[in-house]
């Protein structure tokens, strides 16, 4: 079983650089995050050790009940033998640590591992030195057995430290990581509140200067929520209230659509497509995304409503004018088009067969000017012929 340790509060000085793990980053506390990565990274059971139970504790069960894993709060680390047997795998946070979740997979998936940083760049941020070119980056990997041997040290010792030289002592391998990892945020040791709100506002100017723009309306949709983020992730209600009023409006646009008000159904639509891009990216900047499986359904589900809707109303625009089986078939052709261009156009394509809000504009805009069917046709042609064209490529390639 693999088990994850994380330090909800120092147990050392005061002064301290590590924090308690109930500061905020992007809507969520430290231990959030952390709690996050480890699922991600497949522990089963999260221990948090904590003098007293952290403000966060209802939340921290919440978000491990959803994904199925067990979580226990104990209060001293001479306890923790008693919930870690010596064949499980220890997955140790340093204090106030946060990291990207594909440096986790940099661990092996059966054996202890330690995380390393040059010492010359980490030190200074406040990481552990374990000799004198590497520091430790506040992760690691250990075999269940050390935890027994925190039995025969001091009691006011500090435990992930404690845990971090007995793993290097049972002989676990240093992976050492790149100092790029601290400049891009990929990693990082929250020290202080001011630390931390330098951090926030550096993660956000990287994650939206990381957007890509070959899908140009959602990218703009992207940018904006993620600068608007740490407002918008203030609230607790965004995980429920956005995916609900695009499926709210959805069934709007759908009602609009069958009554024939086509620009006002695609406009809606439009709207709703919009709001399924900004939670998508609230969860990606708040870690949502890492741990939470059924959310991620959730988004796909979203998306396939949306391009169904989309047949329907402009199936439904087509009716008066053409027979039922060539609207239908219409209608159906284009959805399915951006559908399999999504999956199979090279990336940058991909990603423009995919921005369902940038194509119901470009429906919504077609409609305004009276061409809605050529529109819809030549959409539907142009990506067939990109599907032909990079197939047929991709064969030959392939072939030689």
């Amino acid at each position: 079983m693999k088990i994850a340790l994380l330090t909800a509060e120092p147990l050392h000085a005061a002064d301290s650089p590590v924090v308690r793990g109930a500061h905020s980053l992007a809507g969520r506390t430290i231990l959030q995050h952390q709690v996050a990565l480890a699922i991600a990274d497949g522990c089963e059971r999260i221990i948090c050790l904590s003098e007293q139970p952290p403000g966060e504790l209802p939340a921290l069960r919440d978000l491990c009940a959803a994904a199925g894993v067990h979580l226990r709060v104990v209060s001293q680390a001479r306890h923790l033998p008693a919930f870690v047997s010596s064949g499980d795998l220890l997955l140790v946070f340093a204090g106030g640590v946060v990291c990207d979740s594909d440096l986790l997979a940099t661990a092996p998936a059966s054996g202890p591992i330690v995380l390393a940083l040059p010492a010359d760049s980490a030190l200074p941020l406040g990481f552990e030195r374990i000799d004198a070119d590497r520091a430790w980056a506040g992760v690691l990997v250990g075999r269940g057995q050390i935890v027994q041997e925190l039995l025969h040290l001091p009691e006011d010792i500090d435990p992930a430290s404690s845990l971090l030289r007995l793993t290097l002592m049972n002989g676990a391998p240093v992976v050492n990581l790149q100092a790029g990892v601290l400049r891009d945020g990929r990693i990082t040791l929250v020290r202080n509140a001011e630390h931390l709100a330098q951090i926030e506002a550096d993660r956000i100017d990287n994650l939206a200067a990381n957007v890509s723009f070959a899908a140009p309306i959602q990218a703009i949709i992207e940018r904006v929520t993620v600068k608007l983020a740490p407002r918008l992730l203030a609230s607790s209600n965004w995980p429920v209230a956005l995916p609900a009023t695009s499926l709210a409006l959805m069934a709007v646009a759908l009602s609009l659509g069958w009554q024939n008000l086509t620009a006002a159904a695609l406009l809606v639509l439009a709207v709703s497509g919009a709001l399924n891009v900004a939670a998508r990216t609230l969860a990606r900047v708040s870690g949502l995304e890492l741990y939470n499986a059924s959310r991620r359904r959730l988004w796909s589900a979203l998306r396939i409503g949306n391009a169904a809707a989309l047949i329907i109303i402009v199936a439904a625009a087509f009716l008066p004018s053409v027979p039922g089986a060539f609207a239908w078939f219409t209608a159906a052709a284009l959805g399915g088009t951006m559908e399999l261009g999504r999956h199979r156009l090279p990336a940058n394509l991909a990603s423009a067969a995919g921005d369902q809000v940038l194509l119901t504009t470009i429906l919504l805009l077609g409609h305004m000017l009276g061409f809605l069917a050529p529109v819809a046709m030549l959409i539907t042609v142009t990506i067939i012929v990109l599907l032909l064209f990079y197939e047929t490529a991709r064969k030959h390639l392939t072939t030689e």
